[in-house]
């Protein structure tokens, strides 16, 4: 498995302090952030990935 991306690990982190804050249900946090950090790592590794493809031609 390949390192997280560092903009995934802070967005996704915010999000989850902000869902802790606005729902003050620690579980739901913990998915929100786990699933928001997984997310935009997605999100940023498949636009890295076009970008790179157009580089190399």
């Amino acid at each position: 498995m390949r390192n997280l991306h560092p903009y995934a690990l802070i967005l996704g982190v915010g999000i989850g302090i902000m869902t802790l804050f606005a729902l003050r249900h620690p579980l739901f946090a913990i998915f929100a952030a786990i699933l928001a950090v997984l997310g935009f790592d997605m999100a940023f590794k498949s636009r890295e990935d076009k970008n790179n493809e157009n580089d190399k031609s």
